[in-house]
């Protein structure tokens, strides 16, 4: 299992302040996190560049994404960008 947050807006390799208790949560229980950014996605329309920082896996893993709300279009761009890094995570789980 792989948690999937969202970064800071000006600070891409840390996680959102709002989300920051939530993410260390994660952390000290040995789950797996992962950083998006947000903004490129849904002020830039730019999913390859929202998810640049999260890396490949080899076998598909199951993930959740706990981050802002969004439009069904950027859901649905950001669960097919990370299909292809082999993340799965349920289209029913927003």
């Amino acid at each position: 299992m792989i948690v999937i947050f969202c970064s800071a807006p000006f600070d891409t390799t840390h996680v959102d302040i709002d989300y920051k208790r939530e993410f260390d949560t994660v952390i000290e229980l040995g789950i797996k996190a992962e950083l998006i950014n947000y903004e490129e996605l849904v002020s830039f329309d730019n999913v390859t560049k929202a998810t640049k920082t999260i890396k490949k896996l080899e076998h598909l893993e199951d993930a959740i994404y706990r981050g802002w709300m969004m439009k069904p279009y950027y859901y649905d761009k950001l669960y097919h960008a990370l299909l292809e890094k082999k993340y799965s995570i349920s289209k029913y789980s927003r």
